[in-house]
């Protein structure tokens, strides 16, 4: 289920956008990349949206972020603490 209408239309929109810049809205990173960034990284992840080049390279862009790293690293640390080990 998409908020925003069905999910071809979506993904269009977001990969049109994504081919006009490095972030959703341009040259700025804004909160929408704090969504889109996150839900596209786990949608490619587990194979649900393919990675075609303008979402690959902005995942690849949102995951190199170092908040994005900060906070991959303290969900690491507290599956660690957890007992259980990265796949």
């Amino acid at each position: 289920m998409v908020p925003y209408g069905d999910l071809a239309t979506t993904l269009n929109v977001v990969t049109a956008q994504l081919s006009k810049g490095p972030w959703l809205l341009g040259e700025q990173f804004t909160a929408a990349d704090v969504l889109w960034g996150t839900a596209l990284t786990w949608m490619t992840g587990f194979g649900l949206v393919e990675a075609v080049p303008p979402i690959k390279s902005y995942v690849d862009r949102w995951n190199a972020r170092p908040s994005v790293k900060k906070v991959a690293q303290i969900d690491a640390d507290l599956l660690k603490a957890q007992g259980h080990q990265p796949s």
